[in-house]
């Protein structure tokens, strides 16, 4: 039995502000084809080899909120891929297809790309997964998606970050490490609450000893943060693992109390057009992001990003979900790199026996092993996240520097 269980299959949404969503659209890039679900060729048609990304970019009854930066990002990947060149002399499609956050939809997406014989899906987001076990009937790599729930156990799944339960290791370790409180708030939403998480953080928990994680749940329909806000303080350190508005309701009520204590947040729960409504005692406040921020514009991989997620559109976020997509169409492109046939197998082989992959956002990704301290985890390939911190609204990042989700050590090289 898998012992992370309802955690991986909802906790890791809730860190990334998502709800819950219906059916297909596409979109192409370097080679347009038709509206609707039926794109042109098939997964090696012509002069262009053509991938899907299963995206929210629609807000939709099981969605409250749109992630339309996942779909930019992989036209972005797609953009930089062709501008270089393309890969074994072909240009790469990508194609759309639009869930509005619906599991079931996400189902019949992963039956259009078997039909359309694609070699793989890349950078998708579905808050339930079982769109994965579809493409492993027909052996497509679903690579680069975000790790919410079977990304993290499915054999077809390539995450190339921890996703919500990195993040949530990340919170704990940092506090422990960088802070050093042995008393830990984890603040979280009443539909984010879960009896697993102490599966999650316990690995850090062991190698610490006297560390202590105390759950602090805001219920719903709370107007009045105070009492959330003293249970947390009773702690040395607070990890804000709760809904964005949650989040700067807590920091607003937590300011009014005239008392402090470290915290940090994750960067993914906190989407880039909401960091205007935290009060002004956010800025400071350190987060937990598993990519080079977009702000750092000294970096080539960060500049080359921007620039193509401005070509796509330059007001789209550029935050770890457009991140996320756009690595993905840059590890498609360099597992493809020299095969002569591009098809779910070879893909597939080819990102089992390379040795890693340097996507630029992030540190080197080698999916030989899994990185993760729990069993169960089979597909948590890159424990390494970032320490960024919000300055004038704006996540920026004060070194380089990648740390390891559950141990807080510094990442080599």
């Amino acid at each position: 039995m898998d012992p992370l269980g309802k955690l991986r299959r909802h906790r890791p949404a809730r860190l990334a502000s998502a709800l819950a969503g219906s059916v297909a659209g596409c979109l192409v890039i370097a080679a347009c084809g038709s509206s609707g679900a039926s794109a042109t060729g098939g997964g090696q048609g012509g002069d262009t080899y053509k991938v899907m990304v299963i995206s929210n970019s629609v807000a939709g009854p099981k969605l409250a909120e749109a992630f339309p930066q996942i779909a930019d990002g992989a036209k972005a990947g797609v953009l930089a891929v062709n501008a270089a060149g393309g890969v074994n002399g072909r240009k790469v499609q990508i194609q759309t297809c639009e869930t509005k956050g619906d599991p079931n939809a996400a189902v019949e997406c992963a039956r259009q790309a078997i039909t359309e014989h694609l070699p793989a899906v890349v950078g998708s987001f579905d808050l339930v997964g079982t769109y994965l076990s579809v493409l492993q009937s027909a052996g497509i790599p679903a690579i680069g998606s975000w790790p919410v729930a079977e990304e993290l156990t499915n054999p077809i799944a390539y995450p190339v970050w921890g996703g919500g339960t990195g993040i949530t290791a990340a919170m704990i370790s940092y506090l422990v490490k960088q802070k050093h409180a042995k008393s830990i708030a984890l603040v979280l939403t009443d539909t984010a609450a879960d009896s697993q998480i102490p599966a999650v953080v316990a690995p850090i928990v062991a190698a610490n000893p006297g560390v202590k994680v105390n759950e602090v749940i805001i219920p719903a329909n709370t107007v009045d943060y105070s009492a959330v806000v003293a249970k947390a303080l009773q702690n040395q350190g607070i990890a804000l693992g709760a809904e964005p508005t949650d989040v700067a309701a807590f920091l607003k009520a937590l300011g009014q109390s005239g008392q402090t204590r470290p915290l940090v947040a994750s960067v993914a729960a906190i989407p880039e057009s909401f960091i205007s409504q935290l009060p002004d005692s956010a800025d400071g406040m350190y987060g937990i992001s598993g990519f080079l921020p977009a702000s750092l514009t000294s970096n080539s991989a960060v500049a080359t990003f921007n620039r193509y997620m401005n070509a796509v559109d330059p007001t789209a976020d550029k935050d770890n979900f457009a991140e996320n997509a756009y690595a993905s169409v840059l590890l498609f492109a360099d597992a493809v790199k020299g095969l002569h046939t591009v098809d779910g197998s070879t893909v597939t082989q080819a990102l089992q026996t390379t040795g890693s992959f340097n996507l630029g956002l992030l540190p080197p990704v080698s999916f030989r092993r899994s990185q993760a301290p729990i069993a169960a985890l089979t597909r948590f390939f890159n424990p390494d996240v970032m320490y960024v911190q919000l300055q004038n609204q704006t996540w920026i990042a004060p070194t380089t520097q990648f740390y390891n989700a559950y141990t807080g050590a510094p990442t080599a090289g």
